[in-house]
């Protein structure tokens, strides 16, 4: 399978609503992958929305696909989440572009049929995210996209799936005013801690970052739950709430050599883990 034909799942580790103002953000991908596969065919057929940013990106270029069978699979179904839309978006639009040397122009073309104008237009952190791999580091305002590996080999993510989902074109068409500068210099924070490798404060920073999104009533209520539950195993060193109101997927940090404690804890008290330890996953392209 080609590059671009798959794409990582996403996370947000910090910075899930101060980016929807072009401000920094750190988005964690990981396997397993979105995968898009094409056959010809007689007439186009796709298993993927006609009101999706990529049907609606198929629609716009139906002399390209009309010839074309269109499959995408979703490896975190039926709970969903990490990037699905996204992920579509990008490999749809890979089939039409199988080199991309401008992810401005990546950006731009996702937010002519992501947003109908209502509300706050998506950040499209994720979808750059998703095209660079790695641990990305986006800041749209000062036009620079950047992918790390895994900085910290005493420490390991876990990513739990709560079983509940909130879509977030809904979500952002109805967002309430929020403190974006308290949030912003948390993310800043916490962004240079992972960059210069410093572990112990940037564990910090994540949990500051939580407790903040939380204080701003930006953190839906079964996720508080869960992160409450989680409070329970001392090994956990982080933790947070990752995307629209942390609906989806919580992020969990622990030490390398506590991970069978943690894990132990999860299994017993029946969280869904989805993926851990230090791998990332792989640029699209």
């Amino acid at each position: 399978m080609s590059k671009n034909n798959q794409a990582a799942g996403k996370t947000f580790i910090f910075g899930e609503y101060t980016a929807l103002y072009g401000s920094p953000a750190l988005i964690l991908t990981t396997p397993p992958y979105f995968t898009l596969t094409t056959t010809p065919a007689n007439t186009l057929t796709s298993n993927i929305h006609p009101e999706s940013p990529a049907g609606k990106f198929i629609a716009a270029n139906i002399d390209f696909f009309q010839h074309l069978h269109v499959e995408f699979s979703d490896p975190y179904l039926p709970v969903g989440g990490f990037g699905a839309s996204t992920a579509q978006f990008l490999l749809v639009y890979a089939l039409k572009h199988p080199t991309i040397k401008d992810p401005k122009k990546l950006l731009l073309d996702y937010l002519e049929v992501a947003w109908d104008g209502t509300g706050n237009a998506p950040s499209g952190a994720d979808l750059m995210a998703q095209y660079a791999g790695g641990i990305t580091f986006f800041d749209k305002n000062k036009n620079i996209l950047k992918s790390y590996p895994w900085p910290f080999p005493e420490l390991e993510y876990g990513l739990i799936h709560t079983g509940n989902k909130i879509p977030t074109h809904t979500h952002l068409k109805k967002l309430p005013a929020f403190d974006r500068i308290a949030l912003e210099n948390i993310a800043l924070h916490g962004i240079n801690y992972f960059i210069t490798a410093n572990g112990t404060d940037w564990l910090e920073s994540i949990n500051h970052f939580a407790d903040a999104l939380d204080a701003q009533q930006l953190v839906a209520e079964h996720t508080l739950l869960l992160l409450d539950k989680l409070a329970a195993c001392p090994d956990i060193l982080a933790k947070k709430g990752c995307g629209a109101l942390g609906a989806d997927v919580i992020l969990i940090l622990f030490h390398k050599e506590k991970s069978a404690n943690v894990l132990h804890f999860l299994k017993k008290n029946h969280f869904h883990l989805i993926q851990h330890g230090m791998r990332v996953g792989n640029s699209a392209f």
